[in-house]
């Protein structure tokens, strides 16, 4: 804080914290709100409906939406670094198109393109890492809260199940079946 010109929060306006409705998010703000007041920051928490918060946290492509600050969650559609990295940060797909952390950088945009024109897996990934590296790890433009994770279990006579890497809610429900023993 001291770095950024505000000692022991002084002289820092108000942050608002925009989150949707629901007791999950509010408690999840509320601790956010009780830790950075330890260090100074004013939290706001703007809890209002989904279609409020979306337009808030997306705007347009042209104008940043009202939303100072949010926290948003993300799952994978295929198993692939491209999959968050170009659809949430690339400058291309600012406001509704997914980037709605209007983050712009010409290197992560031309490793990420060349990422994705590469097919040695290796080299692609290389290049995928460099680009987190200087989006998330140098330019921090996410802050990571949690990781969610969870298990399903099956009972014995349950086949078919295909696990994936991207959890049990992508298991291809077609392959199921049930082989219950008859009494």
């Amino acid at each position: 804080m001291i770095q950024a010109g505000y000692p022991d929060g002084r002289g820092l306006p108000p942050v608002s914290l925009w989150i949707n409705s629901s007791e999950q998010n509010r408690k999840i703000a509320q601790q956010i709100q009780a830790d950075l007041k330890r260090i100074g920051v004013d939290l706001k928490i703007r809890e209002v409906d989904w279609s409020t918060y979306l337009k808030a946290v997306e705007g347009t492509k042209e104008v940043a939406g009202e939303a100072q600050m949010f926290r948003f969650g993300w799952y994978l559609d295929y198993p692939d670094a491209d999959a968050i990295l170009r659809a949430q940060l690339h400058s291309s797909n600012l406001g509704p198109q997914g980037n709605y952390f209007r983050y712009r950088s010409q290197q992560f945009d031309s490793l990420v393109d060349e990422a994705l024109a590469v097919t040695d897996p290796k080299a692609r990934a290389d290049l995928y890492r460099k680009a987190e590296r200087i989006a998330v790890m140098d330019d921090a433009v996410w802050l990571f809260l949690n990781y969610m994770q969870s298990s399903t279990l099956f009972k014995p006579y349950v086949k078919g199940i295909v696990h994936t890497p991207l959890g049990e809610f992508r298991i291809p429900l077609d392959r199921l079946r049930i082989e219950k023993p008859s009494a």
